[in-house]
């Protein structure tokens, strides 16, 4: 899958405000599902509340002391088969509406454009997925913090990715098995062959766009005026040459610029195999404009929390495309959580070896078969790593940092350290030049292999646990200068 400027493929996503740490503890709180059997989703909520269901497609969320229905904190509301226009306009009552803003949503795994639309009653964020629109109204603000929280929460669940273009201004969702690639001139969806394309034609009106359109192998026969997603379209009628056979395209157009998006078959299993019918129709609804200021966004490549910003985003990233590290089941990577020795054994041996699990296993009466266990066995016969007295691994205990470093260095040296040390003296006070780790600690530190954004007056703090940021960046360094 190729990557370009401006493009934002959301694979996994939150952004940077939704992962901070919110003052609230959302450990142990409840989790709603909703029955949607194509765009499912969950959003956590706290178990002092409870949530009433007033038939499929609304939910409404009050205190458990308050048993009186109506005195909702937080509302959940779906939409099925309307438009943004009408959505907003439903909730509309005696001129209440106050400003529509166009924002970037942040879920658990993919960045959406949403709206945000504040009323004289309150703010309603409005969130699309296919020809669903989802509404979260916030009625009591006493409880904004909490809301904050379960709205960082939202993870969709369905096989769908977000697909964010913002130089354009557009987005859509398309299936996760499916491939994207930059045309040049827009962008294509394929399967097993070209599913579905965007196209644009800068400057170029809305009426003149089909028959200017270059569209291969065909002639341009027709258009009729129609209205997709409350905007005017034109849907555009061509034959194509090689086979004689009708198809159609849907043009659109945003600011001086026109775009094409492909339609639904016209003929029998052409251009595009009925099969994709439904995906067709599904990304059709889901396409829409919006105006954003994407000056201040942060887009990100694989993880959610580790934006183009984050100042170990280059480690880590690349470090996940050589299959070094994994994210969480929820996408993130949690790069200021600590790290235990299994995650880290395993992301010093994929460095520089890929164990045979059918070979590597059963190395320690705690380790046996289990998914960090080629990796912990392939470094104990390396001796790379060892066990306690009482003979376990314990692959769950959390590392300090001196011992991170040497199994690191161990692993990607296979066994030692270059003697010399660098060019880069270690100055740090808590650092003991007679204590067991000094030669991996120094021949680390003076070579720049260590990231210190945790140094604070001159203290490395050694016996304190390493995170999974330092890890990636150490093992980048590492890897990249030798």
């Amino acid at each position: 899958m190729k990557k370009f400027l401006n493009i934002i493929i959301a694979l996994a996503l939150v952004c940077q405000s939704s992962i901070s740490a919110f003052a609230v503890d959302m450990t142990g709180w409840y989790m709603y599902r909703n029955s949607s059997p194509l765009h499912s989703f969950s959003i956590k909520y706290p178990t002092t509340w409870q949530l009433y269901t007033e038939g499929d497609d609304l939910q409404g969320f009050a205190l458990q002391e308050d048993k009186n229905n109506e005195e909702y904190i937080f509302t959940i509301q779906e939409f099925d088969g309307l438009d943004f226009e009408n959505v907003i306009n439903y909730f509309k009552n005696n001129n209440s509406l106050l400003t529509v803003e166009d924002i970037i949503f942040p879920t658990v795994r993919e960045d959406i454009p949403a709206k945000k639309v504040s009323y004289v009653d309150g703010v309603k964020t409005f969130i699309k997925r296919g020809n669903t629109i989802i509404a979260f109204s916030r009625i009591n603000e006493e409880y904004n913090e909490v809301i904050d929280a379960m709205e960082s929460s939202l993870s969709f669940t369905d096989n769908w990715h977000q697909y964010i273009n913002l130089r354009d201004k557009y987005a859509f969702i398309f299936p996760v098995n499916f491939s994207i690639e930059n045309t040049g001139s827009g962008i294509e969806i394929s399967d097993s062959g070209s599913i579905f394309t965007i196209e644009k034609y800068p400057n170029i009106a809305l009426d003149d766009a089909p028959a200017q359109a270059d569209i291969p192998s065909a002639v341009f026969i027709s258009m009729k005026n129609i209205v997709f997603h409350s905007m005017p379209a034109i849907e555009a009628l061509y034959q194509d040459k090689l086979t004689d056979e009708n198809f159609s395209r849907i043009f659109v157009q945003n600011g001086n610029d026109s775009f094409s998006l492909t339609d639904t078959n016209i003929g029998d299993d052409f251009p595009v195999s009925n099969y994709y019918y439904d995906y067709i129709v599904e990304m059709l609804e889901s396409f829409e404009f919006f105006e954003i200021d994407a000056e201040d966004y942060q887009p990100y490549i694989y993880f959610p929390d580790i934006r183009e910003n984050h100042v170990n985003a280059k480690a880590i990233n690349s470090l996940y495309e050589q299959k070094v590290i994994n994210g969480y089941p929820d996408g993130r990577f949690l790069p200021d959580g600590e790290i235990n020795r299994a995650e880290l054994t395993k992301m010093m041996v994929a460095t520089v070896a890929d164990p045979n699990s059918g070979k590597y296993k059963n190395c320690f009466p705690d380790v046996n078969e289990e998914w960090f266990a080629r990796y912990v066995c392939y470094a104990k016969e390396k001796g790379w790593v060892e066990g306690y007295q009482d003979g376990t691994f314990k692959p769950a205990n959390n590392i300090n940092r001196v011992e991170a470093i040497k199994i690191i260095l161990e692993g990607i040296f296979d066994g030692g350290v270059p003697s010399a040390p660098g060019p880069k003296p270690v100055e740090f006070d808590d650092v003991n030049s007679q204590e067991w780790y000094w030669e991996y600690f120094n021949f680390a530190g003076t070579n720049d292999l260590l990231d210190t954004q945790h140094v604070r007056d001159s203290k490395f703090l050694p016996n304190k646990n390493m995170t999974r940021k330092e890890v990636a960046e150490m093992i980048y360094r590492t890897d990249t200068a030798y």
